[in-house]
């Protein structure tokens, strides 16, 4: 009965051991981790029609590329070759107002065309792997309230010395007018101070009207 105790406990320990084993590390520099410390910024260039008010038909062009040498708080990492769960998020918001209850009325779809890009295996844009450029033109069809935003993500890559890296992608602007006081004046006078409040932690938040 002892030895049958001691072989359960024995078993349960290497079951256990297993299953932590298929759990990723949590906080490492690698693709295989869940949350990495390094990170980078990477310019996003915005241009074309770029006044607060446009017209139907104009464009307004977005374009990044990872650099072949990326600045990171780990020192300098020259690229080779970008792995294919690299990611960042962008989407287009357009809606004609925004009420008292701060809903947002109007909603309308408007998709950006997409330029230069690539597609990750579960189906989400990022960017090329080749170029590790992406590119996409908006072109509103709607009058309305228009918002461009674009998020973080993770890069996953190689190095050109062969090691592996899981970067942060902190995506800033080439300009400083990102229309942010027209985004807060589209809000109910009661709640602009909570707007504003809002655009302070917006690193890439792009406002402009259709008319």
């Amino acid at each position: 009965m002892k030895n049958h105790k001691i072989n359960l406990t024995a078993s349960l320990f290497i079951f256990l051991s297993i299953l932590q084993s298929c759990d990723p590390e949590r906080f490492c520099t690698e693709p295989k981790c869940a949350y990495s410390p390094v990170s980078t910024e990477i310019q996003g260039t915005l241009s074309g029609k770029l006044d607060s008010i446009i017209h139907i038909g104009d464009t307004i062009r977005f374009y990044m590329k990872i650099p072949d040498t990326m600045v990171t708080n780990y020192g300098n990492i020259v690229f080779g070759n970008l792995l294919t769960n690299s990611f960042f998020g962008f989407n287009i918001q357009s809606f004609d107002s925004i009420g008292n209850d701060l809903h947002l009325y109007g909603n309308k779809i408007n998709n950006p065309l997409l330029v230069k890009y690539d597609v990750m295996p579960g189906g989400t844009n990022t960017w090329n792997y080749a170029t590790r450029e992406f590119e996409c033109l908006i072109i509103p069809s709607t009058v309305g309230k228009y918002i461009f935003n674009v998020t973080t993500g993770r890069i996953e890559m190689k190095a050109n010395d062969n090691k592996s890296w899981l970067i942060n992608p902190i995506i800033s602007p080439n300009i400083v007018n990102l229309h942010h006081d027209f985004y807060v004046s589209w809000y109910p006078p009661s709640y602009q101070s909570q707007a504003d409040s809002e655009m302070r932690d917006l690193k890439y938040r792009y406002c402009f009207e259709v008319k």
